[in-house]
């Protein structure tokens, strides 16, 4: 689990509001774009941002 947390701190504050707003609170982009006040396509670009991160560490199996 620390390596999880290690892994999220490291993204940038939105990025990890978004990711959290859709990994955990089961928003979809939609509603994270309205909650957050922003365009779905720019949800949709800082959640793949969160991906790639994720899938680029080593502890991710």
């Amino acid at each position: 689990m620390a390596h999880w947390r290690a892994i999220l701190l490291q993204l940038k504050p939105r990025t990890l509001e978004i990711f959290l707003l859709i990994a955990v609170d089961r928003f979809n982009s939609k509603q994270a774009a309205s909650r957050l006040g922003v365009p779905a396509f720019w949800v949709r670009r800082h959640l793949l941002k969160a991906i790639e991160h994720i899938d680029q560490n080593p502890y991710v199996a």
